[in-house]
């Protein structure tokens, strides 16, 4: 048996959610289906939960999903918040490190902008004629580096704008019949960087 009372989906001590979590493996055994093809609605009858919000259940983990929680298949683990998994840093972005995401993402953005504006102004000049091919093969990386985490930034930010993770934003592109706000957006820009961030 399980019980779920929400109190705030925009609160961040999920810890405050009121659960009781009855034996899992009954409830799946009750259900007449097999775990790896779960229906939601077979478990409908023996999951009590408020009508406004769904519960999920992760098989690869064998835990109950707390809002906002996806499961990452390269990490194995339920990422609270999960942004993406960030081939680059080798771990997911979520709820813990996505300030930290996005302040690397920023100051990149500026120091290979920097980098470029100054290299182009002072250093290429002054170069001999032999030097300049391999100074524009270290420009043109410098650029593609900026290019690169300047589009990362301009996600981020509409991100911000609007409450959403990429995860949140795949599900909701995959729901075409849907033309409604995101879930999590309070509609204040203030409020929804402050959900983002803390």
């Amino acid at each position: 048996m399980l019980v779920i009372n929400y109190i705030n989906p925009h609160n961040k001590d999920y810890n405050k959610y009121n659960y009781w979590i009855g034996p899992i493996r009954k409830v799946f055994a009750n259900s007449h289906t097999n775990t790896k093809n779960l229906d939601v609605n077979a478990i409908d009858k023996n999951v009590f939960f408020d009508k406004n919000y769904s519960l999920d259940f992760c098989l690869k983990c064998n835990t109950i999903k707390q809002p906002r929680v996806t499961h990452c298949d390269i990490c194995g683990t339920c990422i609270l918040r999960h942004d993406h998994h960030s081939i680059l840093l080798q771990t997911c972005i979520g709820q813990h490190n996505y300030l930290y995401y996005y302040i690397f993402v920023l100051f990149t953005v500026i120091t290979t902008g920097l980098n470029c504006i100054i290299f182009l102004l002072f250093q290429f000049k002054k170069l001999h004629i032999e030097c300049r091919l391999i100074s524009l093969g270290f420009l043109f990386g410098n650029i593609s580096i900026l290019f690169e985490f300047y589009q990362n930034l301009k996600t981020i930010v509409y991100q911000l704008q609007f409450n959403f993770t990429c995860s949140e934003h795949k599900k909701y592109l995959n729901s075409r019949r849907m033309h409604c706000q995101y879930h999590y957006d309070t509609g204040k820009l203030t409020t929804n960087i402050h959900d983002a961030f803390y």
